[in-house]
């Protein structure tokens, strides 16, 4: 077992009843995080940095409303973080570089 495995069993070991509605916050602040961390190291470095935007900043964007976002979340590459969702700005400018303009 990897070292930082045992030591997070012994941590969640330790805690008390009581606390651990606090420690599971915690963790899945930590997944968050840490999913976060693997895209990044999982992709491409982008011109624009790792900027993560909100859902109301990528519905003004494309001129949708925020549940348009919702619906696309998975197309758009959104993550959890501590609750909220966001969308990669670089996942976002790759959609709409394969969009065609109809008119």
């Amino acid at each position: 077992m990897c070292d930082w495995r045992s030591q997070l069993t012994e941590v969640v070991e330790s805690v008390s009843a009581s606390e651990l509605p606090e420690l599971i916050g915690e963790l899945a602040k930590l997944k968050a995080l840490a999913r976060l961390r693997y895209e990044r190291l999982n992709r491409e470095p982008s011109s624009n940095g790792d900027r993560y935007l909100k859902k109301e900043q990528v519905a003004e964007r494309l001129s949708v409303s925020p549940s348009w976002d919702w619906r696309h979340r998975d197309e758009l590459g959104a993550v959890t973080l501590d609750g909220t969702l966001r969308f990669p700005e670089q996942a976002l400018n790759d959609y709409l570089d394969t969009q065609t303009v109809r008119g």
